[in-house]
């Protein structure tokens, strides 16, 4: 039985283009896999806190089973325990929303998702995974920009645990509430594409 691991980083319920997408892309998924199993969580609720020296200490100890690391723990075995995971992510003052960034703190940890090779540098441990992100963004991404903050990070985050396969949704435009996003037809085509 195939599992997947949705992330929502939106603060907004109502009116949100990358929760709405989520929900087809999450469909999608549903319908190829029949018997498959979601595991949700909504980071607008989820009470994550951000990274502190206590917490950080613990990440690097021997002894995994402390009370302070219970919600990395969980958040951890969640992941590891996915086939695919989906995150939808507004932009936010051109960067992912800060429950995002906490969230992420929370499960890149080394011996865990990464390890530190002998060499001294990185081997992501999530393999065999797929990932789909979706992102929306108020205004058009500047096709003259060399460097995108935004989604090149998240799946460069990924990445480093190992999950290379990822597939970027870019919703752009939603900024304007008289308007569609010019993008949205094929951006539900590629989704429907990448679950054939």
């Amino acid at each position: 039985m195939k599992t997947l691991l949705r992330i929502d980083a939106s603060i907004r319920t109502d009116g949100s283009y990358s929760r709405s997408m989520g929900d087809f892309l999450e469909q999608r998924w549903k319908k190829k896999y029949t018997h498959g199993n979601v595991i949700y969580r909504d980071l607008r609720i989820l009470d994550i806190p951000d990274l502190h020296q206590e917490l950080t200490t613990a990440f690097f100890a021997k002894d995994r089973e402390v009370a302070i690391l219970d919600l990395s723990n969980a958040l951890v075995d969640e992941i590891k325990a996915s086939d695919y995971l989906l995150i939808t992510c507004p932009m936010y003052n051109l960067m992912i929303p800060s429950r995002l960034k906490a969230y992420i703190d929370h499960i890149v940890r080394v011996n865990e998702t990464f390890r530190y090779t002998e060499e001294g540098t990185h081997q992501g441990l999530l393999v065999n995974k797929k990932a789909f992100v979706i992102t929306a963004r108020g205004g058009q991404k500047d096709p003259t920009e060399h460097i995108d903050i935004f989604g090149r990070y998240l799946t460069d985050i990924l990445a480093f645990m190992g999950i290379s396969h990822s597939y970027l949704f870019e919703i752009e435009g939603t900024a304007n509430p008289l308007t569609t996003p010019t993008n949205l037809a094929s951006i539900y085509q590629e989704i429907k594409t990448a679950l054939i």
